[in-house]
């Protein structure tokens, strides 16, 4: 029987710090993997002494940071089973006609550029075991934009082409690329949105909840087993149903309206 656990693989993660990040390194170690966590600090960060994960500090934002690190991670793995290209950056705020060439660079640079950089990186270690799979964690602004947030929306829909082109050229040299697109899932950011802000999402949800990290943990640790082994190029949406049309055409009753 094929295993829908990715058990005893040895995977890289980056953004493993944040609270998705978090979910995934402490579900893969639940399946008996070894972990190299990357992010810019872990400070604090209460997976750091468990055993089977290894840290690797950096910013993913620096090309040449980034493929130091992502090297040196994957020589320490000795060799990689799978990748989850997960750090970015998620709070730069402004409307896009006074979005300021800094903010503009530093998000499509750490969320794009450092995404195809680690993943570029981590291409060599991948091959060797001939059954790699690479998740990108992307979001459905990618798909439905998100105002105020253009570069981050723009940085998403980049991914998902990127994605999809990675599995075209990777697929035949044994591995897989797919992409998790997130909506409203409970991190300790989204948990400080005003409550108006939450209630206004909330109302675009038809399962009328946000998503658990550990929910998301699991969706990715599905596409890195090798029971997703025929599973490449695609996106799968891990978000309630956001975006789905919630304009009905009768009333409560189902009457037409």
């Amino acid at each position: 029987m094929i295993s829908t656990r990715p058990t005893g693989k040895r995977l890289l993660v980056t953004g493993a710090a944040g609270g998705i990040g978090t979910a995934v390194v402490e579900h893969l170690l639940g399946e008996g993997c070894t972990v190299a966590a990357c992010d810019l600090s872990f400070a604090n960060w209460r997976l750091a002494t468990q055993p089977g994960v290894s840290t690797y500090a950096f910013d993913n934002a620096s090309w040449d940071a980034t493929g130091t690190a992502i090297a040196e991670a994957c020589i320490a793995l000795e060799s990689c089973d799978g990748l989850v290209i997960n750090a970015g950056l998620v709070d730069t705020i402004h409307r896009s006609w006074s979005f300021g060439r800094i903010d503009w660079e530093r998000d499509i640079g750490l969320n794009l550029t450092g995404a195809f950089r680690a993943a570029q990186v981590a291409f060599p270690y991948l091959e060797l075991g001939g059954n790699a799979s690479v998740v990108f964690v992307a979001s459905v602004a990618a798909e439905v934009g998100q105002p105020g947030q253009v570069a981050y929306s723009a940085s998403k829909a980049g991914m998902i082409g990127m994605m999809r082109t990675l599995a075209l050229e990777w697929g035949p040299k044994g591995i897989r690329c797919n992409a998790v697109m997130p909506g409203l899932v409970e991190t300790p950011k989204v948990k400080q949105l005003p409550p108006s802000v939450r209630d206004r999402y909330m109302a675009q949800i038809p399962i009328a909840r946000f998503g658990e990290p550990a929910e998301l943990a699991a969706t990715i640790a599905f596409l890195l087993s090798d029971g997703a082994a025929y599973i490449n190029g695609a996106t799968l949406r891990v978000d309630g149903g956001l975006g789905l049309n919630m304009i009905a055409l009768t009333d409560g009753a189902g009457r037409s309206s």
